[in-house]
């Protein structure tokens, strides 16, 4: 994925994401390599490591999941996650991302 995709999906500008995968560039866990769109493009790729990582994550995150849904009916838990999920695809009018209070 491209650099710029990123920060699009994170909702960050470039500077921003070019901070995180940086970081993470450092971390061993990232590496950049030229775009395959665009000439000025660069794709970031996990690395083994990278992909060791994600997959060490995935339990927490789904732990923490479960323990936010468990607030919810079962019922309604799959409602829930739809409407979560329009929430976070969703842009105002005009196409920029919602702004973010960080404080």
């Amino acid at each position: 994925m491209e650099q710029r995709e990123i920060a699009e999906a994170a909702r960050h500008d470039a500077v921003t994401t070019g901070k995180i995968v940086q970081k993470l560039e450092s971390l061993g866990l990232v590496r950049r390599d030229k775009g395959q769109r665009s000439r000025r493009g660069q794709a970031v790729v996990l690395t083994e490591a990278g992909v060791a990582k994600l997959a060490a994550l995935h339990p927490a995150i789904e732990r923490v999941q479960e323990r936010l849904m468990e607030v919810f009916p079962p019922a309604e838990r799959e409602g829930v996650l739809r409407m979560l999920t329009r929430l976070a695809r969703a842009e105002p009018a005009g196409g920029q991302p919602l702004p973010v209070d960080r404080k």
